[in-house]
């Protein structure tokens, strides 16, 4: 077991705010350690580790449990997951049946709205009063990420990974 896994810790992020302002997340040491077990990128590969196929998995349950506040998608932004370690996996182990599958998942997981995130289990008031207060920042700065991802598909390499999956389901299915 890793040491203090389960327990947070804050960082001062470089991210800011409209207003200039600095602000702390607090960061899950669980999904720090099982982002890091997914490999390394380098600019003409990315090395998977060992356990990159049961840690995408982990990442997708964490997913899958995080609360309204979506800390575990605000972090997982914060880190540049899907920059630094979806796509190269993406683009690099295309011939990877089992990876592919589930890194696809972890992409439309990765890359729902942010109202859908924010709203999963509230009626349409509870909805406007949080988004009102204190969930708007937070909100925010999904959106914020969100606009990231959509820069990260614009990558000539990741195209030529899409198209190159498309063009393997099509010629499946006839």
């Amino acid at each position: 077991a890793w040491p203090g896994v389960g327990k947070s810790f804050h960082l001062q992020t470089t991210n800011r705010c409209k207003m200039g302002e600095t602000t702390t997340m607090e960061m899950n040491t669980e999904l720090v350690c099982v982002m890091a077990n997914l490999g390394y990128n380098d600019d003409d590969d990315y090395f998977k580790g060992e356990d990159c196929l049961p840690s995408l998995k982990d990442l997708i349950r964490f997913l899958r449990r995080e609360d309204d506040s979506c800390n575990i998608r605000r972090q997982m932004g914060h880190s540049q997951l899907l920059q630094k370690d979806v796509l190269p996996i993406f683009i690099y182990h295309g011939d990877d049946d089992e990876m592919i599958d589930i890194v696809t998942r972890l992409l439309v997981n990765l890359t729902s709205p942010a109202d859908i995130c924010f709203n999963k289990h509230q009626t349409e008031v509870e909805q406007k009063q949080k988004i009102a207060n204190t969930h708007q920042t937070k909100y925010l700065e999904v959106i914020t990420y969100l606009q990231a991802y959509k820069e990260a598909f614009t990558n000539q390499k990741a195209m030529a990974a899409i198209a190159a999956q498309l063009g393997r389901i099509l010629q499946m299915e006839g």
